[in-house]
């Protein structure tokens, strides 16, 4: 199939998803910082937002990479980019938690993006939602959701990319 590595063929694009994260989260958190935006969170809340976006970037890189292979061609693209925006839209991304109510308030409250964005914002915001602290300081209590959340998660969509490159030799 290739004369590069197996891993290569998954480690290269998650490099890249890396390098693009970094540099729209460095873009976007500069521009924000020039328009007003205040880190409550110190060195810390900028290091969380980091390992936030850097999780959500690879999780999409294995789900991405995992339906390009096992789609062989352009019709994963569109699979991809739903069940993306799904687990996006079934979080906490669009609206707290607090506002949300019946089945969006039961699927938000166990989706694992949640706590991910629990994890990349709690440097920024000084407010308490549902008990939680999302803001202010970095607290073990906002962060280690987020981290399993990254850990778990990345660890299905890196088997799955692995399966699918895997099944391209059958």
């Amino acid at each position: 199939m290739s004369p590069a590595p197996r891993n290569s063929l998954i480690l290269g694009p998650m490099f890249t998803a890396w390098f693009r994260t970094i540099i729209v989260v460095m873009v976007v958190a500069a521009t924000g910082f020039m328009l007003g935006a205040h880190l409550t969170g110190g060195v810390l809340g900028i290091i969380v937002l980091f390992v936030a976006a850097l999780g959500i970037a690879t999780i999409a890189t294995g789900w991405g990479i995992g339906l390009a292979y096992v789609f062989k061609d352009m019709r994963g693209a569109a699979i991809m980019q739903l069940g993306l925006f799904m687990s996006m839209f079934l979080s906490t991304a669009q609206a707290p938690l607090g506002v949300m109510t019946g089945w969006l308030h039961t699927v938000a409250s166990y989706n694992p993006v949640t706590n991910i964005l629990r994890l990349a914002r709690q440097g920024f915001l000084n407010k308490t939602v549902d008990g939680h602290s999302i803001g202010g300081t970095v607290t073990w209590a906002n962060t280690w959701g987020g981290l399993l959340a990254i850990v778990v998660v990345s660890a299905i969509m890196l088997a799955f990319a692995r399966r699918g490159l895997n099944s391209l030799d059958k």
